[in-house]
């Protein structure tokens, strides 16, 4: 909210608990995977693997064309700016606004030139 962005689903619609649930604990498990094997073999490896898979994460949404991390990826969502988009519950919702959206456009047409 604070930097006015939302995340949705890959069709754009809001997250369910489970995506959201997914895409939380995605960045918690690679910190207990790394810390595991940085205990068991080295704490070097620890902070390197924390290094590795955050810089992949940062390329992945540079050069990704939809500028996903690593927990978007896994979690089917993305990030958008919730001030320039609009984004629906279903898909029952985005039918709804498209209906609204197709009266008010017809009306608009049918308004003459001059009294517009």
């Amino acid at each position: 909210m604070m930097f006015k962005q939302a995340v949705v689903n890959k069709l754009g619609y809001s997250i369910t608990p489970g995506q959201l649930f997914l895409r939380s604990i995605v960045p918690l498990v690679i910190v207990v995977i790394s810390y595991v094997v940085g205990m068991l073999i080295n704490m070097t490896i620890f902070f390197f693997m924390l290094m590795m898979v955050t810089l992949s994460s940062f390329a992945l949404m540079i050069f990704t064309k939809k500028h996903q991390a690593i927990h978007d990826l896994l979690g089917g969502t993305q990030v958008i700016d919730s001030e320039k988009s609009v984004w629906f519950k279903n898909k029952n919702e985005e039918s709804i606004y498209q209906e609204n959206l197709e009266k008010i456009t017809k009306q608009e047409e049918e308004i003459p030139q001059g009294k517009k």
